[in-house]
């Protein structure tokens, strides 16, 4: 009785186990992290959550490696000037590659909410760098409080669209 009892109980725990690795395998790649800082330390706000973040760069993303690429959103960090706040968003796409593109608003378009009423202008580098790895834009703070940016290797091409909302 004692074996039978034993034998049930380590068939539970691996049930338990396989159904557990099951429900994490079957996780959407796209719900990894929604723990991303959308404000910033002087209040802007990028997005309203996680979801809304994605959705608003999930074009540049697909013009960038297709449509059929997934990505999940690892961090935001933001550069702040008296003039501009840029919002640099790092990615890791469900094909390994991880990148990031930088959203730019003026500090004089920002409505009250935080959010930016005017345009914005969206940074991102294509390409691969010698070494395999993705492309990896920056920026800059100038010292009249403009933000300038570049890529991280000269093969990959620094491309700009300035939007209006």
């Amino acid at each position: 009785m004692l074996r039978k009892n034993l034998f049930f109980i380590i068939g539970l725990i691996f049930l338990f186990l396989f159904s557990c690795k099951q429900s994490t395998d079957n996780e959407s790649f796209s719900n990894v992290n929604k723990n991303v800082v959308l404000q910033s330390s002087n209040g802007f706000t990028i997005a309203k959550n996680y979801s809304d973040l994605k959705e608003k760069i999930k074009p540049y993303i697909i013009e960038r490696f297709g449509k059929d690429v997934d990505f999940v959103i690892d961090n935001v960090m933001y550069l702040e000037s008296k003039k501009e706040v840029a919002a640099i968003i790092f990615y890791t796409t469900n094909k390994n590659i991880s990148s990031n593109i930088i959203q730019k608003y003026s500090l004089n378009t920002i409505d009250e909410a935080g959010g930016g009423s005017g345009g914005v202008t969206t940074v991102w580098c294509e390409g691969t760098c010698s070494d395999g790895s993705g492309c990896i834009t920056s920026g800059t703070i100038k010292p009249d409080g403009s933000v300038t940016f570049k890529c991280s290797c000269s093969p990959c091409k620094l491309k700009i669209k300035q939007e209006t909302r």
